[in-house]
């Protein structure tokens, strides 16, 4: 009993010093970007040693996978929760779209964002975890499109699906392009949009 004890501490302070490694690679990714930024920047940032690092990351490409992975895994966890509370289509493609909108506000984050997919020419670990999850989201959409609109073909779904994805996705990119955008405007020109889409 006291073996198990011990190995469930010692996994939950793994995985506590995994998450700081994490936090602390994503603050000097955001600085830095992916290529520039340093073991030595993420060890100062964590507060640990190199060597301390390197017994829970192969290298710095292990960390940028590993801050991938949990990234999409965060956004699998919030496409079930908004679904299993949404009361029609249209509420809960409004919400989705107006949640991603706003979240993609950050300024930071959608600069690692940017410095995720452009790794995606570069990185066969991580375009495969990006087009893996890109399939799972987009099947969970359809999936959900189709328990509350019976009545699409599963091929009309998907379309529509995909048109939903390339507006979501595209925002970020507006919003580089378009900083001043009027950010309250364009969501409810997308919630309005969305209500169409559902009722067609």
């Amino acid at each position: 009993m006291e073996r198990q004890s011990k190995r469930h501490r010692d996994a939950v302070l793994a995985d506590s010093r995994r998450k700081q490694l994490l936090e602390a690679a994503e603050t000097c990714f955001i600085k830095y970007g992916f290529h520039n930024a340093s073991m030595a920047h993420i060890s100062k940032a964590s507060g640990m040693s190199i060597g301390n690092i390197y017994g829970y990351f192969q290298n710095k490409e292990d960390i940028i996978n590993a801050l991938v992975q949990s990234k999409l895994e965060g956004l699998d966890t919030f496409l079930e929760e908004l679904a299993a509370k949404a009361i029609s289509l249209e509420n809960f493609l409004c919400d989705l779209a107006r949640l991603q909108i706003l979240s993609r506000q950050d300024q930071a984050q959608e600069s690692l964002m940017f410095d995720i997919l452009a790794e995606l020419d570069r990185n066969e670990v991580i375009t495969a975890s990006m087009r893996a999850h890109d399939k799972s989201f987009r099947t969970q959409l359809v999936a959900i499109c189709r328990k509350f609109r019976p009545d699409w073909a599963e091929n009309i779904a998907e379309s529509r699906v995909d048109l939903i994805m390339l507006l979501l996705d595209g925002f970020p990119m507006r919003t580089a392009l378009h900083p001043d955008m009027n950010m309250d405007d364009f969501v409810r020109e997308t919630s309005c949009l969305l209500s169409a889409l559902c009722k067609s």
